[in-house]
């Protein structure tokens, strides 16, 4: 993470602390709006969700429910490289 910046040093060192704690809440608020960061915490949430089942000992039921999130990119990509190779020959 980077640094609030040189502006920090003209602020009284009383005032430091809040300015610095406002100035990391703006930077994490910043961060979540960002649509990768955003798609990253939907995976991860995705599969821990998936993960759940296989913590309580049921494991064909954590591959049925992961089965989704490997096979979606595995299939774009496929379709991708047929167009690609129907429009390039």
């Amino acid at each position: 993470m980077e640094g609030p910046g040189a502006w920090m040093r003209y602020v009284p060192e009383a005032e430091r602390p809040r300015r610095l704690r406002q100035w990391r809440r703006a930077w994490l608020k910043a961060q979540l709006q960002r649509r990768r960061v955003q798609i990253a915490l939907l995976v991860v949430l995705n599969v821990v969700i998936c993960l759940v089942p296989w913590w309580m000992g049921l494991r064909s039921l954590t591959v049925l429910a992961l089965l989704p999130i490997v096979s979606v990119p595995l299939v774009g990509g496929l379709a991708y490289w047929i167009t690609w190779g129907e429009f390039h020959r």
